[in-house]
Order: structure tokens, then C-alpha cells, then sequence
């Protein structure tokens, strides 16, 4: 990549003629921090035949450059004088040494906040795919990350919505009082710095969200950023691609699969039937041959096992984004 105030040199070597510029191969032996012209880097008669002086540097009318390679992989710099112009290597090679320690330390910054995004978008990739809500709260219960899972919760403000300031708060005043004083503990530097659970009451009869709040800085002393994890779970949210995973990994029917799905679901023999509307006789057929499939003998047995395997197989989403292009209604801070 060049910098230039000529757009016109500037675009033409990072388009194209960057890719051919024989003085980049021929740098990648030099020394770190050895100042080269480009003449001692490449013959003349390279330079006479190769496609980037003919091409590129011959027409931009540039001539015999200084060179250095920088301490950062993969960067150098050079500094190129106008065809009809000479440039003094000794002030240039003073001027470069002064220079050369500033941009090194400005690369490696950079590569290093290269570094830092990939982490950072893997994370929350990893986050947008889970299948219950994730949210990073800070103390005073200001959301700053929902994943689309807890997304959907707040959505329907039913136990759980975001107020003023992007706080999260409990539809019941006691719930979320009790929910505010747990979030300011958690981001506290104590012994008592632990996991805590809080149950949401909904509205009806669903059943209630489970909170469970994540301390995330062992020492939040020295974080300039006191969050913790807020992990919600909806008992009635049905996640798809449990009943494809129990295929996959069982080799189950479609309708052995269900019969599986619906005994985990805590329903009776005559429930599954009815659910699937198959007989008895046929869904008792189904749940042997499920039986015998899982290496389970009891429904007890396979529940426990199913339970234990959907618990990690069924953790995360098919797509990245599961349900990113759905209208949320909810606006968090950017």
C-alpha cells in the first residue's frame, strides 16, 4: 500500500502495480532497519525489463529510491525522488532513522487493533449464534450487547424490557429492584462476587424467565469496563434443529425423532400420540426403536441423555445472525 498526494500514482500502485513491485520480494531478505537505494536492491538490467519500472515508475517519472525495511512483517517504506531530481541519501537515511521508530511503534499498533476486531467479532459471532439470551450489563443495568436471542425476549416486554437509558428492568417492581442490586454486585471486587439466579414472572400463566448473572472481571478494580453476563432462558422457547440434531446423531426416523422431542418435552405416551396424531401402539413402536437407537432403556434414561447432549448440540443457532432480520423494536446504544 502506497500514501501519496498524487491520487493518480497513489491508485494506480494499489490497484495493480503493487502486486508486481519487485522491490517488495527483494526487501523480505534485507535487514531491518538497513537503509538500501534502489539500486542496490535491483540490477539495472532488471530494472530495464521489468513490467513495474516500464509501466509504472518510468511514467510516473520517479527515480532511484531509498529504502527500508521495517521491523513490522510484511512493511517497508520508501522514499522516492522525481526522475530529474537527486536525493541526498545521507540526510534522507538521518531523516529515516528519526521516523523510523515512530511508524514502527504506529504499525504495530495497528496490526495489533487488527488483531484485537478479529477476536472481537469471532466473540460475538460465537454470542449471536447461541440459542438463549446474552446481554453484557453494566451495574446500573445499562445494556451494552444483546445478542439476537435476548433481543427477542425484550421484544415482547413480557418480564423482561428495556426503560430509560437502555436499563434493563423487570416488569415487577420487586423483581426489579431485587435485579438492579444484583447487577451493581456483580460488577463489585468482593468474596461474595458469585453467580446469581433470579426467576422473571411473566404475565398468565407462562411460565417465568430465568435469569442467571455472570460476574465477568475477576478484579473489576482494574477493568475500565464493569460488565456481567446476564444469561436468559425461556423454558417455553422451542429451538429449532433439536429434533434434526437427534437424527443426526442417533440416526432417528423423522417420526422417531419427534416421539424422542416430545419425551423430552416431559410428555406421556398418549400426549405424544395425540401430538402427533398417531396411535399409541405406533408411538410406543417409535419410542423402542428410539430406545434401542440411544442405548437407553427407560424414559428416565433418555430424557437424561438427550438432555445432556441437546444441552451442547443444541446450544447455538444454525445461522450467525438467527433472527438479525427480524424487526426487533428495541434500540440499544451504539
Amino acid at each position: 500500500m502506497i500514501a501519496s498526494t498524487d491520487e493518480e500514482l497513489r491508485d494506480s500502485y494499489n490497484e495493480c502495480y503493487g502486486r508486481i513491485d519487485p522491490f517488495a520480494a527483494a526487501l523480505e531478505s534485507a535487514p531491518t532497519a538497513m537503509v538500501l537505494t534502489g539500486s542496490e536492491l535491483i540490477s539495472p538490467e532488471c530494472r530495464r525489463r521489468h513490467p513495474f519500472f516500464i509501466n509504472w515508475a518510468a511514467p510516473q517519472e520517479l527515480g532511484d529510491g531509498v529504502f527500508v525495511r521495517l521491523a513490522t512483517p510484511g512493511s517497508w517504506l520508501v522514499v522516492y525522488p522525481r526522475a530529474d531530481q537527486h536525493l541526498d541519501r545521507d540526510s534522507t537515511e538521518v531523516m529515516l532513522r528519526l521516523f523510523l521508530p515512530h511508524l514502527d511503534h504506529a504499525l504495530g499498533m495497528a496490526a495489533r487493533l487488527a488483531e484485537a476486531f478479529i477476536d472481537r467479532d469471532l466473540a460475538l459471532s460465537v454470542l449471536d449464534r447461541h440459542r438463549h439470551g446474552l446481554a453484557l450489563v453494566s451495574g446500573c443495568g445499562r445494556v451494552d450487547y444483546a445478542n439476537p436471542a435476548a433481543l427477542a425476549v425484550l421484544r415482547d416486554r413480557d418480564g423482561l424490557c428495556l426503560g430509560a437509558h437502555a436499563r434493563l428492568h423487570s416488569n415487577d417492581r420487586v423483581v426489579s429492584g431485587r435485579l438492579r442490586r444484583l447487577l451493581a454486585q456483580a460488577v463489585q471486587a468482593t468474596p461474595s462476587n458469585a453467580v446469581a439466579r433470579l426467576l422473571i414472572p411473566r404475565e398468565g400463566v407462562r411460565s417465568p424467565l430465568t435469569l442467571s448473572i455472570l460476574p465477568l472481571c475477576r478484579d473489576p478494580q482494574q477493568s475500565p469496563r464493569r460488565l456481567a453476563l446476564v444469561v436468559i432462558v425461556d423454558p417455553e422457547r422451542e429451538e429449532p434443529g433439536c429434533r434434526e440434531a437427534l437424527r443426526e446423531l442417533y440416526g432417528l426416523t423423522r417420526a422417531e425423532s419427534q416421539v424422542a422431542f416430545e419425551v423430552l418435552r416431559g410428555s406421556g405416551l398418549a400426549a405424544v400420540a395425540e401430538e402427533l396424531y398417531i396411535s399409541v401402539n405406533t408411538a410406543r413402536t417409535h419410542l423402542r426403536q428410539v430406545f434401542a437407537k440411544t442405548g437407553t432403556r427407560r424414559q428416565a434414561e433418555l430424557v437424561r441423555l438427550l438432555s445432556c447432549v441437546l444441552s451442547g448440540a443444541g446450544q447455538f443457532a444454525e445461522s450467525r445472525r438467527a433472527g438479525a432480520g427480524e424487526d426487533t423494536n428495541v434500540q440499544l446504544p451504539g
